[in-house]
């Protein structure tokens, strides 16, 4: 199975601590994507500058409005990090797509993992219905599947949309990340939204791993945020 990770490059100590871990986890099929988008792909592709038709602040409300997040989420222009993060991902779901594996492994570069990954990461694909299209295993933002739908001996639990976490660290089909692409742009929100408008778009099998064993540094206090 192959592993991609997003990675800025200034963060050189992010990915020597990942490099160290997944070497030593006997991972040898990873690559970390680090190329940065030019202003014509900006240009090109994201609403704010690619669709005059519509107005970006039209097009936010109509996606998280869609997305059903409960409350509104007020528009705002990307970060140049959001920017970054997004075309990272279009890169990395593009190597997917023309792959010869059914599926491959994303991972962001401040992730952090327990002492069990390999196991759990294997443990977490054998116990989720083959069907899924996504499998997020992380703890983002402190997500959790609800202490009421817990179920002893299960672990890979069926979200309904929004069904996304944070972008740390997730398993996506290669079918999946060809619908993903097919309605990808102009993209209007940051990674992680954009995933929960166009997983509910396709009514994409979306699991989340309870518990989590992949946590995030920038949230934890060992990496500075380079988004927030």
């Amino acid at each position: 199975m192959k592993t991609y990770i997003a990675h800025y490059k200034p963060l050189v100590q992010r990915k020597e601590n990942l490099d160290k871990f997944l070497s030593a986890a006997f991972y040898d099929n990873f690559s970390f994507v680090v190329d940065e988008p030019n202003d014509e792909f900006i240009k090109k592709n994201y609403c704010l500058f690619s669709a005059p038709e519509i107005s970006p602040v039209t097009a936010w409300e109509e996606r998280t409005k869609c997305l059903d997040y409960g409350s509104v989420i007020n528009y705002r222009s990307l970060s140049d990090a959001e920017i970054s993060l997004l075309y990272k991902h279009f890169l990395i779901f593009s190597k997917i797509a023309e792959s010869s594996e059914d599926f491959a492994l994303v991972l962001e570069d401040d992730v952090v993992f327990g002492v069990n990954f390999k196991q759990e990461l294997d443990s977490a694909i054998k116990n989720t219905p083959e069907q899924w299209d996504f499998i997020f295993m992380g703890s983002g933002c402190g997500l959790r599947v609800e202490p009421n739908k817990i179920k002893e001996g299960k672990i890979s639990y069926l979200k309904r949309h929004p069904a996304g976490k944070c972008t740390d660290s997730f398993l996506i089909k290669k079918s999946a990340a060809k619908k993903i692409l097919s309605t990808l742009f102009p993209f209007v929100l940051p990674i992680d939204f954009e995933l929960n408008y166009h997983m509910m778009k396709h009514d994409m099998k979306v699991y989340w791993i309870e518990p989590p064993f992949v946590f995030q540094g920038s949230q934890i206090g060992l990496y500075s945020s380079e988004i927030n």
